[in-house]
């Protein structure tokens, strides 16, 4: 990878020196702005799971520590208190292993909704595969 050029890093600077310098402009404009209606807060996850990557890793935090009962919030249907389902989770875990390929972190969305244009479903996303 090449270095950046001095006209990049100086444009870059300029760049950051003027977001940096409207910082106490646009506090004033916005209050200045008349109060509107705040949106509800989207029900807090109890896993922490805010966005497809931020799932991903702790999905994959989870599975590095190879407690099966952190595993399974992060797989559907799963029901930690059931034997046959943490023995589903684990084979799951060791499927993964042997022979999953996760997605490259950078390529997963960091948007809460997703990436709608992936072509899933909208309540999906694509973090790793498994070849069986």
């Amino acid at each position: 990878m090449a270095s950046p050029t001095p006209a990049a890093i100086f444009r870059a600077l300029l760049l950051a020196a003027a977001l940096l310098g409207s910082g106490p402009a646009l506090a004033a404009d916005a209050a200045d702005a008349t109060p509107q209606q705040a949106e509800p807060a989207a029900p807090s996850d109890p896993f922490g799971r805010q966005t497809p990557r931020s799932m991903q890793i702790r999905l994959f935090n989870a599975l590095g520590s190879g407690d099966v009962e952190e595993v399974v919030p992060y797989v559907e249907g799963a029901d930690g208190r059931s034997d046959g389902s943490r023995r589903q989770v684990r084979a799951f875990m060791a499927a993964l292993d042997r022979q999953g390929e996760r997605a490259q972190r950078l390529s997963v969305s960091i948007d809460p909704e997703g990436d709608l244009a992936d072509g899933l479903a909208p309540d999906l996303e694509e973090i790793s595969t498994l070849a069986l």
